[in-house]
């Protein structure tokens, strides 16, 4: 294979995970790349599925158009790190896309080059050594209040291009440069619904080391609709002060975090350290009855792990349990419905993923799948999943998967729901032998 320039996921080593995204391009009737992936190659035995993918999505829907997964049932050969892959592309010809490059391993990297024809230009340096290096720029202004980059600090913390890490490191300084000016900035990207989890975690850092006593009120807002990591920064945070465990308290009365969030060592921690006698008593008030049924969840999920018997059912039911489950929301190689997350390759989670997400579904709710209530300026409420935002919009979908629109100005009131669509009472109603059989089809899902 002749010479031909690759932009890759590691830096240094593979530790990296994550997703690098194209430039938007215009889809031609096909498309052929290289995939250089060594994820098989560095196992032991050099045989099976890579854990990472190379994938197609439409720009508008974000439809996974077309994808790539590296697979292997012969020992691989050095030489076989990189592949020539084909895309068909030709019934979405002239639409809108972009390229998702997914690494999944911290013991391996994938990367992609040589496209033909040639829709996007591949960078001389790979995105995590730029990010590296905007980052620690990013940090010298920070450190030496370097006033006269303040423009480029605000316009760093706002692209979304840059790396996570390069915008909180911006975000840090524009706080330290002036941070009455920048708060609603700052704000603004902790509490959209548009930005990462990852990135908003490193932003609950930046809000918690200012000296605001709005910074509390903010953080605690933070929690509403978010993943579970992103609760736990900002417990963590809210419970290294006094007045910080007085918003934390709260947020549990009201439903906004789970009780045993508090558990979590490092906010376990915090309470140790910083919580007063008239803050514990409110805690053991609430602790009362708390534990029952979350234990109870745990106990099942446990039970279920260890009690898993793929020898006794086939695939064929479990698609069945599938299909008169989860399809009308699902959907598996273009089968089923497009309201919750595609499943293609959800084998790849392995058992005890996959029985955590079935059994507790709001344990950790994905942001782009949680329902939010939209209470407009005329007082009409509607109700939805969060899509995107396009320009002065917020698009929706409702249940039935069909999308529509709000105007944000139209907009009185956002409210995240406590609980994804998902039902959660497949723990009574799916008995053991038919989710023993849901579980197996789903683990045969590895493409």
């Amino acid at each position: 294979m002749p010479a031909l320039k690759v932009i890759w996921s590691e830096i240094n080593g593979y530790p990296p995970t994550g997703i690098l995204v194209s430039p938007d391009f215009v889809l031609p009737s096909s498309l052929s790349l290289s995939v250089f992936d060594n994820d098989v190659h560095n196992t032991e035995s050099k045989i099976g599925i890579s854990k990472n993918a190379v994938r197609i999505r439409l720009a508008k829907s974000k439809k996974i158009i077309a994808s790539y997964r590296a697979v292997f049932h012969e020992k691989m050969e050095a030489k076989e790190l990189m592949k020539s892959v084909k895309f068909n592309l030709e019934p979405y010809k002239g639409q809108l896309a972009f390229i998702e490059v997914v690494d999944s391993t911290r013991t391996g990297s994938v990367g992609i080059g040589g496209l033909m024809p040639a829709v996007l230009d591949i960078p001389d340096k790979g995105v995590a050594e730029t990010a590296a290096r905007y980052t620690l720029a990013a940090e010298i202004v920070s450190d030496y209040k370097v006033y006269e980059l303040e423009p480029e600090m605000e316009m760093l913390a706002k692209a979304r291009w840059a790396d996570y890490k390069t915008r909180a490191a911006a975000s840090m300084a524009l706080m330290n440069l002036n941070a009455a000016k920048h708060k609603a900035l700052i704000s603004k990207i902790f509490l959209s619904l548009d930005e990462s989890q990852l990135l908003k975690e490193k932003i609950a850092q930046v809000i918690g080391q200012g000296n605001s006593e709005s910074r509390y009120a903010l953080l605690q807002k933070g929690f509403e609709g978010s993943q579970r990591s992103l609760q736990l920064a900002i417990a963590t945070i809210l419970a290294n002060s006094e007045k910080g465990i007085d918003y934390l308290l709260i947020s549990v009365k009201q439903g906004d975090i789970k009780f045993d969030l508090l558990s979590e060592l490092p906010v376990k921690e915090g309470l140790t350290a910083n919580i007063s006698p008239k803050q514990q008593k409110q805690l053991d008030q609430m602790s009362l009855g708390q534990s029952s049924e979350s234990e109870a969840r745990k106990q099942l999920i446990a039970s279920r792990l260890s009690a898993f018997d793929p020898a006794a059912v086939t695939v064929e039911s479990g698609k069945a349990m599938f299909i008169q489950n989860c399809s009308m929301c699902h959907q598996i190689k273009g089968n089923g419905g497009m309201i919750g997350p595609q499943l293609d390759g959800i084998g790849n989670w392995g058992q005890k993923a996959l029985t955590e997400k079935v059994l507790d579904p709001n344990r950790n709710i994905s942001q782009a799948f949680r329902t939010y209530n939209i209470v407009l300026a005329n007082g009409k409420v509607l109700t939805g999943l969060y899509r995107r935002e396009e320009g002065e919009v917020l698009v929706f979908a409702n249940p039935g998967g069909q999308e529509f629109s709000v105007p944000k100005n139209e907009i009185k009131e956002r409210k995240p729901s406590r609980y994804t669509l998902m039902p959660d009472q497949f723990s009574k109603t799916i008995a053991k032998k038919d989710f023993d059989a849901l579980l197996k089809y789903l683990l045969s899902v590895k493409e």
